[in-house]
Formats: C-alpha cells, structure tokens, sequence
C-alpha cells in the first residue's frame, strides 16, 4: 500500500470514529491522532506498562476503539465554576 493511499485510509476512519464499532482494531497511528499524542509516546507508554490496553496480532500492535474511548474520558475534566465558594 502506497503513502497517498495509507493517508486516505487513515483519514477516511478518523472523519468516522464516532461510527466505527467498539470492537474495531485500528493501528498505532491512528490511536496515536485521535488521542492527540505522538505514535512514539503511545509506543512508549506501552513498552513501560502504561496508557491504553492494546492487542498484539503478530507483530502488530492494535489497539481496540473502545479502549481508546475510555482513555479519552479518563483525561476529561469538568470545568470548576468561577466564583464558587
């Protein structure tokens, strides 16, 4: 498979997260962009027991949609009120 072509894909299941199933397995790039961090630090995190679940088919590294959902609610955060005392 081509860049161009790996680019399109890539683009293509991120413009359509929302409707992918929780079960789909997508690479390290792609966890790796919705998350906002760079593919080395998510390899990383995994190598030292950390961050997302993932799947190892072979020799590569998936991570399921639905763990990657969860990581994303675990770092949100409710804005506190102002003037709250």
């Amino acid at each position: 498979m081509g860049c161009e072509m790996r680019r399109e894909l890539i683009k293509g299941m991120i413009g359509r997260w929302r409707d992918l199933p929780s079960d789909t397995l997508v690479p390290s790039k792609i966890a790796a962009v919705i998350l906002g961090v760079d593919e080395v630090l998510l390899d990383k995190k995994r190598s030292l027991g950390r961050g997302v679940n993932y799947v190892k088919i072979g020799g590569s590294v998936r991570y399921k949609k639905s763990d990657i959902d969860e990581e994303l609610r675990k770092s949100e955060y409710n804005r506190t009120q102002e003037g709250k005392c």
